[in-house]
């Protein structure tokens, strides 16, 4: 427990105090700012770069708190860490091709399930699967831990929301992981609250700083990890309240980015658009253009993400492809409420 307590305490107070330092930079070096454009939430230069002091808040956390040589893969999680660092922040100062960001990603994602084996091996019963191939286990997982990975990187888009979605994610995942007794991951998990908890500090409305897609690759990535692992954990929580389905339950507590991926790509694609050009069709942008301020717009999404992680969590006990159902309805309710809202 101690560790987990000194891992969230050094992630914050790392990414507290470099943040002034980048802020300080941003005035001497105009390139670390972002400049605004016509599908931006902001009118004014803001640096973008806080996604290095969220990664270095994390990081420092793994390398002081987690014994590498007693712990199986850690240290294939923090080297593929760093290539995702390093893709974000050149991403960041020049802008990749999407083709390019994807393949950093693959490659730091394909260490992560080849090396240490990190693996979807049973669906559950999603769909009436339930063991699956090894092929099949490895290409499903690689996809997973791609479409998460993305998925929280596009909802980096408004003041606070990445941040706070972020947040809400790996506290969940982090209680059920701690009480399955699941330490390695619990540190992980309080790195990143840690870190997100100083991040949202200058982040919240008006914004100082953006974490970019250095900080969203980064927190989106480990979430991948996380979900995986969280999928594949056989959990031994007895409760007369709720039934524990991973696949869908990891669903839930992602449904915002995943939502949100969906969705954007679909009207993409329907209006012969690349499903990797920007646009304004985020849920975000939707609720802020029904007349929400940027923090109701934020509120609004964390509540809606957490009302799905309750009733995907209560009506555990039916199919779990009932539950799949249940929470894809709840996604297309509030699409429609957003719509009808004047």
């Amino acid at each position: 427990m101690i560790e987990i307590i000194i891992s969230l305490i050094i992630s914050f107070f790392i990414t507290y105090l470099t943040i002034p330092l980048i802020l300080l930079l941003s005035k001497r070096y105009t390139d670390l700012l972002k400049i605004p454009n016509l599908i931006a939430s902001h009118s004014k230069a803001i640096p973008t770069y806080g996604g290095v002091a969220i990664f270095f808040g994390i990081i420092l956390s793994f390398f002081i708190l987690l014994k590498i040589g007693d712990v199986d893969g850690v240290q294939w999680i923090m080297g593929s860490l760093f290539i995702v660092f390093f893709l974000g922040v050149i991403d960041d100062s020049i802008t990749l091709r999407p083709s390019k960001k994807f393949l950093g990603q693959l490659i730091a994602i394909i260490i992560i399930v080849y090396f240490n084996d990190l693996r979807i091996t049973s669906m559950q019963g999603l769909f009436f699967i339930y063991e699956l191939p090894y092929i099949t286990s490895f290409l499903l997982t690689v996809l997973t831990m791609l479409v998460i990975t993305n998925a929280y990187n596009l909802i980096d888009g408004i003041d606070g929301l990445a941040a706070l979605i972020g947040l809400l994610v790996s506290s969940v995942f982090f209680v059920f992981l701690f009480l399955q007794n699941d330490i390695n991951f619990a540190i992980i998990l309080s790195a990143i609250i840690g870190a997100l908890i100083a991040f949202l500090r200058y982040n919240w409305h008006p914004a100082q700083i953006f974490m970019g897609d250095t900080g969203s690759l980064v927190v989106g990535f480990l979430l991948s990890i996380i979900a995986v692992q969280f999928v594949e954990t056989d959990f031994q929580i007895e409760s007369q309240w709720f039934q524990i389905k991973t696949p869908t339950l990891a669903m839930a507590i992602l449904i915002i980015p995943l939502q949100d991926l969906l969705r954007v790509f679909i009207v993409r694609l329907a209006q012969k658009k690349s499903p990797f050009s920007g646009d304004r069709n985020h849920l975000h942008h939707l609720l802020m253009d029904k007349g929400l301020t940027q923090i109701q717009t934020a509120i609004t999404l964390l509540l809606f993400n957490l009302l799905v992680i309750i009733a995907a969590l209560f009506l555990g006990f039916l199919n779990i492809n009932y539950v799949l159902l249940l929470i894809c309805g709840l996604g297309v309710l509030f699409l429609i409420i957003i719509n009808k809202s004047k």
